[in-house]
């Protein structure tokens, strides 16, 4: 839903056709309305989502002051706002962006940060053996080919050269805080597969810096070949400002077994606030942790052996016969 809607008579188009955006007029804001409803934020809570919510959707500094500000949101934007608010203390899902239209409805049910369980989740390292969970289970038994190159990555242009002593210590800082990065992947004699974290360490820290080398062969080797049984499954390149103008270049690669497109955002986001942080002189102030990967596996595994799904069995088995009669 958009926050603001400006009609044209016309769009204006460039010399070959397509939309000129520059050309677009800039939007101007305005303060809301008399008789809309609107109040200041009362609560903690209210406030800090307002706070967020300004500084998530670009709005006008006026919504600041209402709680009737909608919250309506694409299912990355819910993610960006809920990470924030789990920084803040306040525990939201995606799902609440979407069933509750205000501020002043999202704050009422936003809650002091806790696991699903209602009790505190752990906040130190987690390591230890975690079942897998099962698409863990089809990425490595059923996908052809070495499971070790199946990886994720992404890359930033940097507005100026980091730091690399801190660059290390954010990746460590990192690292310690999401335990999934730190899993390891074993195959045993019989052919299963045992998965386990790895308490952090720098050794899980791989920063390479490039000087001269073009940042697309740097990313070629860097999400290749991971060591899914030694480690570690998330790698970063700074590849530095070249001459003609080049800006430096941040790398990051993962294997997919500990990091989506949805995670991807979190730990980015906990890059930069760590990097601000240490910067600054700060200490690494990271998001409390929520319910742990290893917990998540474990109450999974536990549903499904104590017959959780088993009402689901008959629709899954049905598809079989379904598929086949679909048109070619």
């Amino acid at each position: 839903m958009p926050a603001l809607v400006i009609p044209l008579e016309r769009l204006p188009l460039g010399a070959t056709g397509k939309l000129d955006r520059r050309a677009l007029p800039v939007p101007e804001w305005t303060a809301p309305t008399a008789g809309t409803g609107g109040r200041p934020p009362r609560t903690g809570a209210e406030q800090t989502l307002a706070a967020i919510w300004c500084e998530r959707s670009a709005c006008p500094k006026s919504a600041r002051t209402t709680t009737t500000s909608r919250s309506a949101a694409t299912p990355s934007s819910a993610s960006r706002v809920v990470a924030a608010a789990r920084r803040a203390g306040l525990a939201l899902t995606p799902r609440h962006l979407f069933t509750h239209q205000t501020l002043a409805e999202l704050a009422a049910v936003a809650e002091p940060l806790t696991d699903t369980t209602g009790a505190a989740a752990e906040q130190g390292p987690v390591s230890g053996d975690a079942p897998l969970t099962p698409v863990q289970h089809w990425l490595l038994d059923t996908l052809t080919g070495d499971p070790a190159h199946f990886s994720q990555t992404v890359s930033f242009e940097l507005a100026a050269e980091p730091d690399e002593a801190l660059l290390r210590a954010v990746l460590s800082a990192v690292l310690e805080h999401h335990d999934a990065l730190r899993m390891r992947f074993v195959r045993l004699g019989d052919g299963r597969w045992r998965q386990y974290g790895a308490p952090p360490g720098d050794h899980d820290v791989h920063l390479e810096v490039h000087d001269r080398t073009a940042p697309e062969e740097v990313a070629d080797a860097l999400g290749a070949g991971f060591d899914l049984a030694g480690g570690p499954l998330l790698r970063a390149a700074l590849c530095r400002a070249g001459d003609g103008g080049r800006r430096p270049v941040l790398l990051l690669a993962a294997h997919h077994l500990v990091v989506d497109a949805v995670s991807w955002r979190l730990v980015l986001e906990d890059l930069d606030a760590a990097y601000d942080a240490l910067r600054d002189g700060g200490r690494p102030a990271l998001a409390p942790k929520s319910t742990s990967f290893r917990t998540w596996a474990r109450r999974l595994a536990e549903h499904t052996e104590a017959g959780g799904f088993d009402g689901e069995l008959t629709y899954w088995r049905g598809l079989d016969d379904a598929a086949a009669a679909l048109p070619v």
